[in-house]
């Protein structure tokens, strides 16, 4: 299981489903992601790493990846509790 993340982590694929302030990830399936993301293709999802999982991810090229949360019965987001890892750290 890949515990960090390389450069902003947009290839990131590991399994890591908790983010910075504890929560847990929301699931992505693809009508959630067609809805936040326009995305319309479940190729183009995949493409990205979303779609039928929790998983953290950075399909939006972001400064680290991160997922959708539910916080105050509304949908939200958060960084993931990721390292970048040593060889890319600062």
């Amino acid at each position: 299981m890949s515990t960090c993340y390389e450069k902003q982590g947009t290839l990131y694929r590991g399994i890591l489903s908790k983010t910075e302030l504890g929560h847990d990830c929301l699931s992505l399936t693809f009508e959630f992601l067609s809805h936040m993301h326009n995305i319309t293709d479940v190729e183009e999802a995949e493409k990205l790493g979303l779609g039928g999982h929790s998983f953290c991810r950075n399909p939006d090229n972001d400064i680290k990846p991160w997922c959708y949360i539910r916080q105050n019965n509304r949908t939200s987001w958060d960084y993931c509790k990721l390292s970048p890892c040593p060889m890319y750290g600062e």
